[in-house]
């Protein structure tokens, strides 16, 4: 008697445990969805700061004394933000400091055109990406660390094609032309040899930059890549020439 008693509390117990887990099976999901939901709402809060910080900015620069023209950028990075002035830069974190503080971006740039608009392009909230839709209202979408990553590197080429195109107009650069990446920036090459003003090269249209590896375009026309590491991944180009980004 004493065992058949036993043996249905045991029943019992396991039958509690199991309708937990069914229970916690239907509601993570849920939580989930609400935890993801409330990190976009945050990411387009923080969109939608970062656009007003920088028409703050820019006015009250041209108030204080200061001299800024269109189109006005501020690029954020991990190291707080880059300052750009009709495609110049015009001074970082360090001499310019935003006033109506947000949550600020971990990278994408906030760029005030000469027509009146502004341009948004993928601000980094976590792992969500935002940009604006066509009645310039954020928009904000989670990408994994592997298709942020496949991002910096396709912007990373073009940058660096716009780059050559600028200072091959110039005289001042040939193939193979090569940029590698470090943690502190990157280290410009021309013809095999280090070019000779570092300082003079920006890349304004960039956002998020690798930090190590390195692209190169090569004499034949095509593009080399040698591991480039963004963040927790490493990236190459695949037979087609496209970024392929593997987790570490």
């Amino acid at each position: 008697m004493k065992q058949n008693v036993r043996e249905m509390k045991m029943f019992e117990n396991l039958l509690v445990v199991v309708a937990l887990f069914v229970i916690i099976m239907i509601l993570l999901p849920i939580i989930n969805n609400i935890i993801d939901m409330s990190l976009a709402s945050s990411a387009e809060s923080g969109t939608t700061g970062a656009m007003e910080n920088v028409k703050d900015l820019y006015s009250t620069i041209n108030l204080t004394g200061g001299e800024v023209h269109l189109p006005f950028r501020v690029s954020f990075h991990k190291k707080g933000y880059t300052v750009y002035s009709d495609g110049v830069e015009y001074g970082t974190q360090k001499n310019i400091q935003i006033t109506v503080q947000t949550q600020l971006p971990e990278d994408g740039y906030v760029q005030l055109n000469t027509d009146g608009s502004v341009s948004v392009k993928d601000l980094k909230f976590g792992k969500y990406i935002c940009n604006t839709d066509s009645s310039k209202n954020p928009i904000c979408v989670k990408k994994t660390e592997v298709e942020i990553a496949q991002s910096v590197t396709e912007d990373a080429i073009e940058n660096i094609k716009k780059l050559y195109s600028k200072l091959e107009a110039d005289k001042k650069a040939q193939l193979p032309f090569k940029v590698v990446f470090d943690k502190n920036g990157y280290t410009v090459y021309s013809n095999n040899k280090k070019y000779d003003n570092q300082n003079d090269i920006k890349f304004t249209d960039s956002v998020q930059l690798p930090d190590g590896g390195f692209i190169e375009l090569s004499k034949d026309g095509k593009i080399k890549i040698d591991n480039l590491k963004v963040d927790n991944c490493t990236c190459n180009l695949d037979k087609d020439n496209k970024p392929v980004c593997v987790k570490k």
